[in-house]
């Protein structure tokens, strides 16, 4: 839904910036990609309702193969604690989920902005380095361009 279109702007910020990251919203994908988790990764479910199935099915199977497993939801419900490591809470309004009057992406998107720069401040320097590096490669170069003629 909604939120997958907040975790995939997550992805590609902190892509640029060196960080092993993938953003899963096809429901099959995610329940396929569990067998991999381990005691090596972190997985965060992003979902405002906090009952979407494949989110925390993804997050209770991590959390067995001893991921670290993050939610963020609007809903603090106390199942959550069963096998979220951490829950952060984002605003909501009644129906925000529906996306009615608000997007219900807003609050998503503003507290990952406040982790990239938390994460960004850690390491300012090569971070920014990495960003530019990323920049570049999707500038307006052709192929080849960059190579020494033959």
């Amino acid at each position: 839904g909604s939120s997958g279109f907040a975790a995939s702007e997550m992805e590609m910020r902190f892509m640029r910036i060196g960080v092993d990251i993938d953003c899963i919203q096809d429901s099959h994908l995610m329940k396929m990609q569990t067998v991999f988790l381990s005691n090596r990764d972190l997985v965060i479910g992003i979902t405002i309702s906090a009952t979407t199935e494949e989110v925390l099915y993804m997050l209770q199977e991590g959390h067995k193969r001893g991921a670290k497993t993050i939610v963020l939801t609007a809903n603090n419900l106390d199942y959550l604690h069963e096998f979220c490591d951490e829950i952060v809470l984002v605003a909501s309004m009644d129906r925000l989920d529906e996306g009615n009057m608000i997007s219900p992406q807003y609050p998503i998107l503003t507290l990952t902005d406040v982790i990239y720069s938390s994460f960004v401040d850690k390491d300012e320097s090569m971070k920014e380095i990495l960003h530019d590096n990323t920049v570049q490669a999707l500038g307006n170069k052709k192929v080849g361009e960059n190579y020494e003629k033959l």
